[in-house]
């Protein structure tokens, strides 16, 4: 997807037969790309849940130089392309995971 002219990539682990009951969004920690998290993903306990696999601008797949602003940014446009995805889905059904690194 894109933020302004800086292309991103997210990733979506989810049955494509179902419209997902939950969205988790996964947001990896220092040095990690979005991809890392998907081996958690095979642990999900129902079909019902949809995964988000989230790589910081500059980080994998996404352009950019992290910062604060450009995160936020990143992360508001990635809601609203999923709300476009999945028509009746609303963020009050949404799980955010961020793995912190100390």
């Amino acid at each position: 997807y894109r933020v302004g002219s800086i292309e991103m990539s997210a990733f979506l682990d989810c049955d494509p037969n179902h419209l997902p009951e939950r969205i988790w969004l996964l947001f990896g920690g220092n040095a990690s790309v979005a991809l890392d998290w998907l081996s958690i993903t095979s642990f999900a306990p129902q079909s019902a849940d949809a995964f988000v696999l989230f790589d910081y601008p500059g980080s994998g797949d996404s352009e950019g130089k992290p910062s604060r602003k450009l995160i936020r940014r990143c992360i508001d446009e990635l809601i609203e392309q999923l709300g476009k995805s999945f028509h009746s889905w609303r963020p009050i059904d949404m799980t955010i995971l961020i793995r912190c690194d100390n």
